[in-house]
């Protein structure tokens, strides 16, 4: 008789699959996440497609525009602080807080090299805006690379 081994996969598991699978704190963070991401975006589109047409506030209306995507930040951010105090799996958190620092080391590496271009190339000027997308982009990558690394 042969042996074979007890971890063998017999077949791979599909997104929904995955997703099933996911803890019940994973799947409240990405909800709160998706909308906050949600409402970042379409403010961002909404308050461009004004600012394209002639919408150009000044004072105190123009401090409440400028905040309102940054709001939606801080909700994703609150996001991710509440995933990491409701998720019981260690192992989880562990990866999601050291996709969080690629994240920030990712965004750290980019803006310096930018900074030091524009000393001594004269390159356009970062604009800042960029920044929390990027750190999601460095994020969402570490985040996958570790998930896959660890699978």
């Amino acid at each position: 008789m042969e042996r074979k081994p007890s971890m063998e996969c017999k077949e791979k598991m599909s997104w929904s699959q995955q997703w099933s699978q996911k803890t019940p704190a994973a799947r409240r963070y990405f909800f709160r996440f998706n909308c906050a991401i949600f409402f970042f975006v379409a403010l961002s589109f909404v308050l461009g497609y004004l600012a394209l047409h002639g919408f150009h506030p000044r004072g105190t209306i123009a401090c409440i525009v400028a905040v309102l995507p940054a709001i939606a930040i801080v909700a994703a951010l609150v996001s991710g602080g509440m995933y990491l105090s409701e998720e019981t799996d260690e192992f989880q958190r562990h990866l999601f807080v050291q996709s969080i620092l690629w994240g920030v080391g990712g965004i750290m590496v980019l803006t310096s090299v930018w900074g030091y271009l524009q000393i001594y190339t004269h390159i356009s000027h970062f604009f800042t805006i960029w920044t929390y997308p990027f750190f999601l982009l460095f994020q969402a990558i570490a985040w996958g690379v570790l998930r896959w690394r660890n699978r």
